[in-house]
């Protein structure tokens, strides 16, 4: 029976089009504390090994930890999103559903920590989380086998008894059925998640 509903934060509770929305107004104000423009910016990121996403932009946190400018991250990002609604669709349905009938529910993220709290208390569902796993308490990011080593180690989790919900393919489902838990692969339709309230 599962007990454990695990969650991915981007893609999955919140919608990643804030990042995009919020990457040129974080990239120009990381370009103007650095003193630089955004072309000597790229060209220090991928020198320094960070590799630019898919589509092209950097992961904002990622340009924010090699700069160390984080406050001035945390600033930009808290105030986006404090004027946009980032919850992907049915997520507090979901989720209280989930805690009315007493499921434990994690969080587990690539993001840094204070990025998923401000995501969670910003849109108010962290009053239904449980726990957050974040990259930084593995040491190392999903995916990796070593990453669900030390989730499992550390949030004395039962990969039997757990769902791990995300939306990406080889991240929140190849990896982590590899340890045995149960995944789901959802695109915006999050609401199928109480379907396994049945089994």
């Amino acid at each position: 029976m599962i007990k454990n509903y695990l969650f991915d934060l981007d893609g999955t509770l919140i919608n990643k089009k804030i990042y995009r929305d919020s990457y040129p107004f974080l990239v120009e104000a990381f370009c103007k504390k650095a003193e630089i423009t955004e072309v000597e910016m790229r060209t220090k990121l991928i020198a320094s090994g960070i590799k630019p996403l898919p589509h092209g932009d950097f992961d904002s946190g990622d340009i924010a930890k090699y700069f160390g400018y984080y406050d001035l991250y945390y600033s930009v990002l808290e105030k986006y999103l404090s004027t946009h609604d980032v919850l992907m669709d049915d997520v507090e349905e979901v989720l209280s559903t989930l805690k009315e009938k007493g499921m434990t529910i994690g969080v587990v993220s690539n993001s840094m920590r204070k990025t998923i709290n401000m995501h969670l208390e910003g849109a108010g569902i962290l009053k239904y989380i449980d726990f957050i796993y974040s990259s930084e308490d593995a040491g190392c990011s999903k995916p990796n086998d070593e990453f669900w080593n030390y989730f499992i180690q550390d949030s004395q989790v039962s990969p039997a008894e757990s769902l791990f919900i995300g939306d990406n393919s080889i991240d929140d489902v190849e990896f982590p059925s590899r340890f045995d838990f149960g995944t789901l692969l959802v695109n915006n339709d999050l609401i199928k998640v109480l379907d396994y309230l049945e089994i």
